[in-house]
């Protein structure tokens, strides 16, 4: 991937905590609020692997934790995780399932936040952290769907020389 193309990533992680900071609690359903940043990231590393995964990581680690204000350490080692995880999934899963992307993302945030937790526990009760967790991370499934197919429709992925074409017939 050239550096253009890579730059334009860690864009959109940095729209995407622009995103974060100016409509998660005015888009909040039940408590939950989406994570643009995680959901962004986890979408970015399925379709780009681990090398880059792990280094765009670090980057949306920062930048939750500076939205965040406090724990910084547990936001970046949780988001770092996440990310590379995620990244480790690109030569194991089919890039054009309309089902890969909220499923993972589903786990993913579960996964990220219950290290989080964990690693801050003083921060909620566990009561107010497991009604949390669930409708985050089926706002973050939802969302997942237009930005990852958005990624792709800009050819990033394992196929990305080829091109991607939504309409493309499957044998």
């Amino acid at each position: 991937m050239n550096g253009s193309r890579t730059a334009l990533l860690y864009f959109f992680l940095l729209l995407a905590s622009w995103l974060q900071a100016a409509l998660s609690t005015r888009i909040e359903v039940f408590h939950a609020r989406p994570d643009f940043v995680l959901t962004t990231l986890v979408c970015i590393c399925i379709l780009v692997g681990t090398t880059h995964g792990t280094l765009l990581s670090v980057w949306a680690g920062f930048l939750t934790a500076v939205l965040a204000g406090y724990n910084y350490g547990s936001v970046l080692v949780s988001r770092l995780i996440i990310g590379t995880l995620s990244g480790t999934l690109q030569q194991h899963l089919i890039q054009d399932n309309i089902i890969i992307p909220p499923v993972t993302i589903f786990l993913a945030t579960w996964l990220s936040e219950t290290i989080y937790f964990l690693m801050a526990p003083n921060l909620h009760s566990l009561h107010w952290w497991s009604h949390m967790v669930l409708g985050e991370s089926i706002y973050n499934a939802i969302l997942s769907i237009p930005i990852y197919f958005g990624l792709r429709l800009l050819n990033y992925g394992a196929e990305a020389e080829q091109g991607f074409n939504p309409y493309m017939e499957t044998l």
